[in-house]
């Protein structure tokens, strides 16, 4: 052990900025320690708050990073920060600057709690609503996907689907983009947590008239069996009509089968191991329709409690997406907060 280099030692409430990669500044609230060779302190002057000088850096970041320096390896000199300029206001102003910021700060991290236990709820939900053996009253048998009561089914995907479609991949040149012609969907359109018509690439009607059988309906399922092999999302009431292209799959779920049950259980960690079993290739991951079309789906007789499932899992769901919505206005908030009080453009009232 031993005592730490003053010049390099930070404590609990020292800002510290990491000038190389990715820019950022911190404040640190885990006692002593040594700073690395990535990393220095920035110290406050006489007259100017330390918290306000946190985010007046913060806000900053993205012109600092316009300075950088290296190609291989992003960086600013200490310099850089140094001689960047800002405005100032008189301290107390500075202080309730930092206070209203601070207070969103909270806000922010508050909801990003909440949003990491319901994101962990939903998972724990998913994992015992499709291991129903926890359930002692429950006779129960082996499977393939594990023990499961003598009431659910193992089936392969192929026989949860309408009998007068088939699960298949979409268009495979889709052509020039079209502003006024057919949306489809690629595996990079399916990066967030739903579907959206807005920002996809059209087709010529043409095209996807020779690609009816990969027209997608609202209520149906896209499955991506190129790249994030096995996520799958709904098809929204926006996209009725959509097409897909080669790395994207149709899933028309079966009248016998309740559709929302169907998308949580491909979902369920289970059937996504058996998805990751059936992947080819390691630069370059993908399913085929025929691996994808074989895949065990575990499915209870009674519809009642596929109903069930469904409603439980798309409840917490819903909760998630509404702690999305509230996370991104306070983000946005923040970010116009923040410009207006850190450029002037509105004045606070020190208390």
């Amino acid at each position: 052990s031993g005592s730490l280099d003053p010049a390099n030692r930070i404590d609990t409430g020292d800002l510290v900025f990491s000038w190389s990669a990715t820019l950022a500044i911190r404040q640190w609230d885990r006692g002593p320690a040594a700073l690395n060779q990535h990393l220095f302190k920035v110290m406050p002057k006489t007259g100017v708050n330390a918290r306000f000088l946190h985010h007046l850096i913060e806000f900053h970041i993205e012109e600092l990073a316009g300075q950088s320096h290296g190609s291989t390896m992003r960086h600013i000199k200490r310099g850089d920060l140094a001689d960047f300029p800002v405005l100032i206001p008189i301290e107390p102003e500075q202080a309730r600057i930092a206070e209203v910021l601070d207070t969103l700060d909270e806000a922010i991290r508050c909801s990003e709690s909440l949003l990491r236990k319901q994101e962990q709820a939903r998972e724990g939900l998913i994992q015992s609503l499709f291991s129903p053996g926890s359930t002692p009253s429950r006779d129960m048998r082996k499977t393939r996907l594990g023990h499961l009561p003598v009431d659910w089914d193992v089936v392969p995907l192929r026989d949860c689907v309408r009998p007068d479609t088939i699960i298949t991949y979409g268009i495979v040149q889709a052509g020039p983009h079209i502003p006024d012609g057919v949306p489809y969907i690629r595996t990079g359109d399916m990066s967030g947590g739903e579907l959206s018509v807005e920002g996809l690439l059209r087709t010529a009607p043409r095209i996807d008239q020779a690609y009816a059988r990969s027209k997608v309906r609202a209520g149906e399922i896209v499955c991506a069996i190129r790249a994030t092999v096995g996520k799958v999302l709904p098809v929204p009431l926006s996209l009725d009509g959509a097409n897909l292209t080669q790395g994207t799959a149709r899933i028309a779920p079966a009248q016998s089968i309740n559709p929302t049950f169907l998308l949580w259980a491909l979902r369920s960690h289970r059937v996504q191991h058996e998805m990751s079993l059936a992947v080819k290739g390691t630069t370059f991951a993908e399913i085929t329709l025929e691996a994808l079309r074989e895949i065990p789906i575990p499915r209870p007789r009674d519809r009642a409690e596929q109903d069930m499932i469904a409603a439980t899992l798309d409840g917490i769901d819903q909760e998630i997406r509404s702690e999305q919505v509230q996370l991104e206005k306070l983000l946005a908030l923040k970010s116009g907060l923040s410009s207006d009080l850190l450029t002037g453009r509105i004045r606070t009232r020190p208390q």
